[in-house]
Parts: structure tokens; C-alpha cells; sequence
């Protein structure tokens, strides 16, 4: 499955690194696994179509503390 076909697939949960042309996004959870993968308009967008999104600085909070320790 290419990037392009796995990006509009059905599920429940996606984590992009990178996410454009969200009108066709399916999941209805996106966890930003990086640092801000959606743009703001994206957000916008998504939200209207009730996709919850989980934003990096939370996905991403407990690598940055463990290497903060390191």
C-alpha cells in the first residue's frame, strides 16, 4: 500500500509524520508523532470533520523528558 492509498484508508487511529490533503483523511485519531505534522489550516479542517488529534508536545512529551535525564 503506497503513502497516498494508506493516508485515505478506513481506520481508527493514523500518526503521520508528514500529513497534506486532509479532506480525504478516514482515521478518526491522529497522533502527531512529530514535531507538528498538520499544518494549522489541516487542523482546522479535521476538526469540522470530528477527527480528534492527540498534538506532538503530548505525544511526544515522554522521549523528550527521558532524554532530558540522559
Amino acid at each position: 500500500m503506497d503513502a497516498d492509498e494508506l493516508r485515505v484508508h478506513e481506520c481508527d487511529v493514523l500518526i503521520p509524520c508528514a500529513l497534506e490533503n486532509v479532506g480525504d483523511v478516514k482515521a478518526k485519531f491522529i497522533i502527531e508523532a512529530t514535531n507538528h505534522p498538520t499544518h494549522p489550516e489541516a487542523d482546522e479542517i479535521l476538526s469540522k470533520k470530528g477527527v480528534i488529534i492527540l498534538p506532538d508536545i503530548y505525544a511526544k512529551a515522554g522521549g523528550v523528558t527521558v532524554s532530558y535525564f540522559e
